[in-house]
């Protein structure tokens, strides 16, 4: 800040306010580094930088010679994600997410004339490959106490060589400062319609989607300056993402959403293809692959997930039983194997679409007592078990992890995210205060 000012031609002398103000800054900010409960530096993210926005990696640019990706481009975007999975500064464990579901109505049950052969209102359950990030908040304005996250994967998926399908994504917040300007990915959905191939930018403001508690488990619970070593987290989802396209007519939500498995779709079809194209790579105890599908479905407001572990070397995620009813069913679409990790910014499939009844004579009468889109109702139940990463895992500072401060990770002070926004405000106030007069 310049402390003597030109006004046209003439030099203006500062008022002893306005050098109050200026002293009261410097010393808000210089005031703002101090540990925290729920700790560890996210501005600090260990990834190195990322420019936030991989750019539209396109799929041959019109090159009628182009032949696919070469292996180097495929091992290239598969470190993109690698890289971007744990990225920031958290305990990251890695294990199994088990899935278990009941449907108790399926549209295609009603089909008329359309048969499902998969045992399809009996209980299924399938694994999938999952990471469990729990660490610092990754925005400054994020009044969490930490930030925790749960990717799954499937264990064969369609392009072997592609970056992994994220066949689960749920996230405590949406992206953050910290991360979303070091992240290899673009932040926009990818289409605009079919005659408008567009990126569309998604701009979401901050925010949490679930509330998190959290209650230490280790010793030293009973004193609060005592180090604590294990942590439990419970939360209840409160508050969706943004619609990535609300131009459609059913909602798209980045994060909270699940992946099933070998669910039934007789008499219906994908209206992009003549079937969902990921159906036989996601099925289970079903000797009827041609018939059944792996829908998107995203999590009801009012779930709820508890956390155990944390701090430790092993941690348990529990999602208790939750009954949706007449969700949409979206089935996932993916044209080819480009290994192209970032070709669709944040949304992590080219394009979800609709299951559309393929009787021609569609009617609610008594010869088709289907929907026109298929639905489902459900109940669903999901455990994640696994062992901390060492090598991925930022330290966990056991001896600064008191339940007054809450848990900390890697060695340094840092700011409180909750005083920081606050800070920030005071800052702002200050300013605005001196400019004002």
């Amino acid at each position: 800040m310049v402390f003597g000012m030109m006004t046209g031609s003439r030099r203006v002398v500062p008022s002893v306010s306005f050098i109050v103000c200026a002293i009261l800054i410097l010393l808000s900010f210089a005031s703002r580094t101090e540990g925290k409960r729920g700790g560890g530096d996210s501005s600090d993210s260990g990834g190195g930088g990322g420019g936030g926005g991989g750019g539209d990696s396109g799929s041959g640019g019109g090159d009628s010679g182009y032949t696919g990706p070469t292996t180097a481009q495929c091992n290239d975007a598969r470190a993109l994600q690698t890289r971007d999975t744990f990225l920031m500064p958290a305990s990251y464990y890695i294990g199994n997410l088990t899935i278990v579901h009941k449907l108790t109505d399926n549209s295609a049950w009603h089909n008329l004339g359309h048969y499902c052969r998969n045992d399809d209102d009996q209980p299924k359950r399938y694994d999938y490959d999952a990471i469990l990030a729990v660490g610092p908040v990754r925005d400054g304005n994020d009044t969490a106490e930490v930030f925790w996250s749960l990717q799954a994967y499937p264990r064969v998926q369609q392009f072997s060589s592609d970056p992994k399908n994220e066949f689960v994504r749920i996230r405590s917040s949406s992206y953050g400062v910290y991360e979303s300007g070091n992240m290899s990915l673009r932040f926009d959905y990818p289409y605009v319609g079919y005659d408008d191939p567009r990126p569309i930018p998604w701009n979401e403001s901050f925010r949490d989607y679930w509330i998190s508690s959290l209650s230490p488990t280790g010793p030293g619970s009973s004193n609060t300056s005592a180090p604590v070593g294990s942590w439990d987290i419970s939360a209840t989802y409160v508050r969706r993402p943004d619609d990535v396209d609300p131009r459609h007519d059913h909602p798209l939500f980045p994060h909270n959403l699940v992946t099933l498995s070998d669910v039934c779709y007789s008499g219906y079809s994908n209206w992009y293809d003549d079937k969902p194209e990921l159906s036989p790579f996601a099925t289970v105890n079903s000797s009827y692959s041609s018939e059944v599908m792996a829908p998107v479905i995203f999590l009801d407001l009012g779930a709820s997930v508890l956390i155990s572990g944390v701090g430790t070397e092993r941690a348990t995620m529990h999602f208790p039983r939750q009954s949706l009813v007449q969700q949409l069913a979206l089935v996932h679409h993916q044209t080819e194997g480009g290994c192209q990790y970032d070709r669709y910014g944040v949304w992590p499939w080219e394009l979800l679409t609709t299951m559309e009844t393929t009787t021609s004579d569609y009617s609610a009468s008594d010869n088709n007592d289907g929907d026109k889109q298929l639905k489902l109702s459900f109940d669903i139940e999901m455990s994640f078990e696994g062992l901390r990463n060492e090598t991925v895992s930022t330290a966990f500072a056991v001896a600064r992890s008191t339940e007054q401060d809450g848990p900390q990770w890697g060695n340094a002070n840092t700011r409180l995210a909750r005083k920081s926004a606050v800070m920030l405000a005071i800052v702002v106030s200050v300013m605005m205060s001196c400019v004002l007069g």
